[in-house]
């Protein structure tokens, strides 16, 4: 299942406190909104209390104050392609165009 993120999610890494609403995203302290929604690789609902200590890749979205209020982490493959859900390409790969006969 590959899952479609909003176009205007930003690429983080979070790490989760033992205090309840608090993480460190990208290595600053930052507050989880009230009611924030974790989602996990299976696009399952968590509690942030089963992560404490744990690091993860993810997609975020915030609230209008600015607190984290959305967060999908994310699966291997999804943290090798950019936030929209394209994928990186390597740079040595060169792409050959296709021309039609």
């Amino acid at each position: 299942m590959q899952r479609i993120f909003p176009m205007n999610v930003e690429r983080g890494v979070i790490k989760f406190s033992e205090i309840p609403l608090e993480v460190k995203l990208n290595g600053t302290e930052e507050r989880l909104a009230p009611g924030a929604r974790i989602r996990g690789p299976q696009n399952t609902f968590l509690l942030n209390n089963q992560l404490v200590g744990q690091t993860f890749a993810i997609n975020y979205l915030r609230d209008p104050a600015g607190l984290v209020r959305d967060i999908w982490i994310l699966t291997p493959e999804e943290a090798r392609a950019m936030p929209d859900g394209t994928i990186i390409r390597s740079p040595s790969r060169s792409v050959q165009p296709e021309y039609g006969g």
